[in-house]
């Protein structure tokens, strides 16, 4: 009828509904409605960011990896428009995790990581968002070649996890140095991890822990 304030409404909220009964593929077309009732001239603005990190994560979650990749590269270029430190850190936590389940070069997603923790506070505030980047960094790193630095991002990420008492965020840092197989001078760090992470994980009532 022509009011798209209603029709991003109805279009969003049936995304989320979508989204919390795993219905991905659905979510993705709700979302995908949603993006284009916005108006002309929208490209940095705050909804529309918010609506392409959904997007993002329900194309990922449905399988539709490659164009979740570009989905979250465009809501990244919105927080730049916006200055919006959060939302780049989110569109690159996002990119990152795409990027990992693709198993692809990391480079895109090295780069977009650091320039979100070159915005990120050093505050405790900020502390869970800045050890979520860097263990997202970490795996980033080891699909780069770049072990060293890897290593680096892991200890810090896990020190950071470690002084909030947060286990799923330490769970989480833990596991981020586990996909380095191919580094087995590395293998006592990633055994000491993985056994953490597994006694975090029998005591943490947390799906993603139990998985």
């Amino acid at each position: 009828a022509g009011d798209s304030v209603k029709a991003i409404e109805y279009a969003s909220r049936a995304a989320e509904r979508a989204t919390a009964m795993q219905a991905h593929e659905e979510a993705s077309r709700h979302y995908l409605r949603a993006c284009a009732a916005l108006p002309l001239g929208t490209a940095g603005d705050p909804q529309r960011g918010s609506l392409l990190l959904g997007l993002g994560h329900a194309q990922n979650s449905a399988g539709a990896s490659p164009l979740a990749l570009a989905t979250f590269a465009q809501a990244a270029d919105c927080a730049r428009r916006l200055g919006d430190a959060a939302l780049l850190a989110d569109s690159a936590l996002g990119f990152a995790d795409t990027q990992w389940r693709l198993g692809i070069e990391g480079s895109t997603a090295v780069a977009l990581i650091r320039e979100a923790l070159g915005q990120a506070s050093l505050s405790h505030a900020h502390a869970h968002t800045r050890s979520a980047l860097l263990s997202a960094l970490c795996q980033a790193l080891l699909f780069t070649n770049q072990p060293d630095e890897a290593e680096t991002a892991f200890r810090e990420a896990v020190a950071i996890a470690r002084q909030l008492d947060d286990p799923l965020a330490l769970f989480r840092a833990l596991c981020a140095i586990l996909p380095g197989r191919w580094y087995p001078d590395r293998l006592a760090l990633r055994i000491a991890a993985a056994r953490e992470a597994v006694e975090l994980a029998r005591h943490v009532d947390h799906p993603t822990c139990a998985s």
